[in-house]
């Protein structure tokens, strides 16, 4: 996936330990190594379950988009 003009980065996964330590230090570093409009910068609250709980999600979204897959309707 490639971003651009990303509005807001989100700090989450293995190095979800260090989330907002890392986001405040990135914060800082951004406004020098950037010209215009800095993303915001943020440290999940899922720490790090962020993976499991978007493969939950994933899964229900897809059962969700073929509940009625196969069921005769009338």
């Amino acid at each position: 996936m490639i971003l651009r003009d990303p509005q807001r980065v989100v700090i989450a996964g293995g190095i979800a330990d260090a989330g907002e330590l890392l986001a405040a230090t990135t914060r800082s570093l951004l406004p020098h190594a950037m010209i215009d409009n800095p993303p915001e910068i943020v440290a999940s609250w899922l720490g790090q379950e962020v993976v499991v709980f978007g493969g939950i999600r994933l899964a229900l979204d897809h059962r969700e988009a073929h509940l009625l897959d196969g069921m005769a309707l009338g």
